[in-house]
């Protein structure tokens, strides 16, 4: 199950709201809750279809480093408040439109390329799909870990079969 978490920690804590991305179903913000920074993703219940589907996924997914790690839901009328402790500053979109991308060596660029590919390989290990997999649903940490940070548009593909082999050279 999914907790639920103190409303008024959230209300109370009204402090430093950054947009930081918007993404088919919800809008995320880096926030303070509970006095640490986290990130918030909010998404309109009335209006997505997939927030259950949603939750499964992040649950599911709790255990591997490339992606957020859910801290729990406020639900408040129609809008869910989903917590996450990681806290992020930029997506690899931002990241590769700015001037950011160039203090990147190529060494810093292929283990960037390799944790894409490690989220590819964790996905469809599972017989699942993203089909909104793209540079502005993955995010980059201040540690320079790549997370996708949305499930809104995962499909399960009973029947799917896949191989693949990363080698580290």
């Amino acid at each position: 199950s999914i907790p639920i978490l103190d409303k008024s920690k959230l209300i109370n804590d009204y402090i430093d709201i950054i947009p930081l991305v918007t993404t088919g179903f919800g809008k995320f913000y880096k926030r303070i809750y509970d006095k640490k920074e986290v990130t918030i993703k909010v998404v309109d219940i009335s209006l997505s279809e997939n927030i259950i589907n949603e939750f499964i996924l992040w649950k599911k997914y709790q255990n591997s480093p490339n992606f957020l790690k859910l801290k729990g839901v406020i639900l408040n009328y129609n809008l869910a408040y989903i917590i996450f402790e990681d806290c992020f500053e930029y997506t690899l979109e931002s990241m590769l439109l700015s001037q950011n991308k160039k203090l990147l060596n190529e060494n810093q660029k292929i283990e960037i390329a390799k944790q894409v590919l490690d989220i590819l390989n964790t996905i469809q290990k599972n017989n699942e799909i993203n089909t909104d997999l793209r540079p502005g649903t993955l995010i980059i940490t201040s540690d320079q870990k790549v997370k996708l940070i949305d499930f809104g548009l995962m499909l399960q593909v009973p029947n799917f079969t896949y191989k693949a082999e990363i080698k580290n050279n």
